[in-house]
């Protein structure tokens, strides 16, 4: 864990080591970095599944989300593409993770909604559909990411070594008000441990 703070959103620690090093070739993260999708004692847990009756009586005003079942050959700007057919400027914060061996995602992203309600019509939207390109059998699902808001995930990534990688790789935050809202916002610079 990178200066003391958790994994991304969703993921959580793995605790094989041998499982670690294979990952880690694989996705050019090193092997104390490489986290897997939710795993660990919570992973099978309510918590995470998607209730739209609570979020819609305001019960559940969680807005971080795991996209899952992605085709392995969607990038980001495909992801977002998609994702702004419907819902442009609802959401302010979106990663795709990348296998850096292969070029690939890992059938998972990360999206921040604005308000808990755009999680609604998005699930309406999307859920349990098929993806549109590549001929995947895959369906769209959706789960709550442990980490929650986009000032965590700012926390979390600005001093990831991901924000070192080429800027399609990157997480991509967006303003969530103002003139500029839904438009792109400049990711935060690493936070120095100097003080």
């Amino acid at each position: 864990m990178q200066g003391g703070l958790p994994p991304p959103s969703g993921l959580s620690q793995s605790s094989s080591s041998s499982t670690n090093s294979a990952n880690a070739s694989m996705t050019g993260i090193a092997p104390s970095q490489r986290v897997t999708p939710l795993s660990g004692p919570m992973a099978n847990s309510n918590a995470f599944k998607l209730d739209l009756a609570k979020i819609s009586k305001g019960q559940d005003k969680r807005t971080t989300f795991m996209i899952r079942n992605i085709p392995n050959k969607y990038t980001q700007e495909m992801i977002r593409s998609w994702i702004d057919t419907t819902h442009k400027g609802t959401y302010d914060f979106l990663y795709l993770p990348i296998d850096f061996e292969n070029k690939c995602n890992i059938g998972y992203a990360f999206i921040n909604f604005m308000e808990p309600r755009f999680v609604v019509t998005f699930a309406q939207t999307r859920l349990g559909k098929h993806w549109a390109q590549f001929n995947s059998e895959k369906k769209c699902d959706l789960a709550y990411a442990r980490l929650q808001g986009k000032a965590s995930l700012i926390q979390r990534f600005r001093n990831s070594d991901i924000m070192q990688q080429d800027v399609s790789y990157q997480p991509i935050l967006f303003h969530s008000s103002g003139p500029n809202k839904g438009m792109p916002e400049e990711f935060p610079r690493r936070q120095s441990n100097h003080h």
